[in-house]
């Protein structure tokens, strides 16, 4: 008798197996309840998360697009072409249409993309790989990709030069705007270069213009390495102040 007991209301008897199935069958419409409501709370954060995140993304182009007015010159045109299809999809955010010659013979010689970037993480090969894709897309002969803060920057320098002809560059948007500033118009002057050589019109030294461009660039990154170090230093000694 104490055997069958035992084996009835132990741990794994019967009774409490009973009570088990018995349990979940009482809760288990609500316990799924609870679940579809959790999951479905999930996408709806997820969801408004997304959503803030592409309104940002978005506002960010609009300011990217009013700066690129304010910088462009006069007669160079300024396109938003973020929501229309290019040759693989909707890369490139702005497209400038880049025109060179006399007031009454103004033509249009070449474009140049600006892809516009808030993300949180981004790398050098994904970087590379969108603006090169954003050229592509929309036919552009030279590309700007634009990041909106330091903190997202992967390359530690405020400006970037991916290739030896301006016509790749990466920058991050200042608020001064310096920055795309500085790259439209080293852009530019890569479209006018190709411009006039093929036109075989080229009366100035390029060669040396760009040798002179690329050396205050690379006098900005030295000042900016030794701002970051003194930066660097001042978060250090006030360190040691506190211990």
């Amino acid at each position: 008798v104490r055997n069958t007991l035992s084996e009835f209301y132990g741990r794994d008897g019967e009774a409490i197996r009973c009570i088990n199935d018995l349990l979940q069958q009482g809760f288990k419409p609500q316990l799924d309840y609870i679940q579809e409501s959790l999951v479905g709370l999930k996408n709806l954060i997820e969801a408004v998360i997304g959503g803030f995140r592409r309104e940002l993304g978005v506002e960010f182009e609009k300011v990217v697009g009013q700066l690129l007015r304010e910088v462009a010159l006069p007669h160079d045109q300024v396109e938003c072409v973020g929501e229309e299809e290019g040759r693989k999809g909707k890369a490139g955010d702005w497209l400038i249409q880049v025109r060179y010659g006399s007031v009454d013979a103004l033509q249009t010689i070449g474009k140049i993309v600006v892809e516009a970037k808030r993300r949180e993480k981004l790398s050098k090969p994904g970087v590379k790989s969108e603006l090169e894709d954003a050229i592509q897309n929309r036919d552009a002969d030279a590309g700007i990709y634009v990041i909106a803060s330091d903190v997202k920057n992967p390359y530690g320098v405020s400006f970037t030069l991916l290739d030896g002809d301006c016509s790749k560059i990466v920058c991050v948007l200042d608020p001064e705007g310096a920055n795309l500033r500085l790259a439209y118009h080293l852009a530019r002057f890569a479209l006018v270069e190709k411009h006039l050589r093929a036109s075989m019109k080229a009366e100035i030294d390029l060669v040396s213009i760009r040798q002179k461009i690329q050396s205050v660039i690379e006098k900005a990154k030295q000042l900016e390495d030794v701002e970051n170090q003194v930066h660097k230093s001042k978060k250090a000694a006030e360190k040691a102040e506190e211990l």
